[in-house]
Formats: C-alpha cells, sequence, structure tokens
C-alpha cells in the first residue's frame, strides 16, 4: 500500500512535496508493489493451508478465502491505478465493490472461526 501511495504522489505532485520521490520512478513503484502483493498472496494461501495455525487447529480449512482475497488484491490495484489520490484509505472508501469484497472476506473469516 505505501508503494502505492508513493507512485501515486510521484505521478500526480512530482517531487516538489518530498525530496524523496526523486529517488523513485513510476516503474520501479509498479513493479514494487506488484511484487509485494504476489508475495502476500502467496503468504496468505501458504498460511491457509498450513497444517498448525488457528484456523487449521479448529478444524476450518480457509484455502477457499484465497481467491476472494485475490479479488481483493486485484480490485485495489485496479483503483489504485485510476485514483490521483495514493491513500489507502480513500482508495478502499472509494468504491463500493472494494468495501463489499472486503466485507465478505470479514464475515467469511468470522463465520468460518466462529460459528463453524
Amino acid at each position: 500500500m505505501s508503494f502505492g501511495k508513493r507512485r501515486n504522489e510521484l505521478k500526480f505532485f512530482g517531487t516538489e512535496n518530498r525530496r524523496v520521490l526523486e529517488e523513485y520512478t513510476i516503474d520501479f513503484l509498479d513493479k514494487s508493489t506488484q511484487s509485494f502483493m504476489t508475495l502476500s498472496l502467496v503468504f496468505y494461501s501458504m498460511a491457509c493451508v498450513a497444517d498448525n495455525t488457528v484456523a487449521a487447529n479448529l478444524g476450518v480449512n480457509l484455502s477457499w478465502t484465497v481467491p476472494l482475497v485475490m479479488l481483493i488484491c486485484l480490485r485495489y490495484n485496479l483503483d489504485l491505478s485510476k485514483m490521483e489520490e495514493g491513500d489507502p484509505v480513500t482508495v478502499i472508501t472509494g468504491d463500493k465493490w472494494l468495501v463489499f469484497l472486503i466485507i465478505t472476506y470479514v464475515v467469511s473469516i468470522v463465520t468460518g472461526l466462529y460459528l463453524l
């Protein structure tokens, strides 16, 4: 999320607001965002199928939530590329579908962990 915020600051406001932005390029920030999003999805997927997690100890299989998390990440990335501001709160609250996906994810996790 921080790379996305820096990307949009650099793209829309240039290096005038922050001197540190002179060190970055849009291409570097795009690639970094993609790399960390990919790593996050891989590690989330690994945690969902691991045998020694709280969910696994409760007998809950969370691997079915991986596609939902992928959709959330893809939608966030799409919104980030469209918006002028890269603030994560603004990006998330500015898209009703992204909010819906996040609420669906939270309800799914709570249901899986505490009601099943």
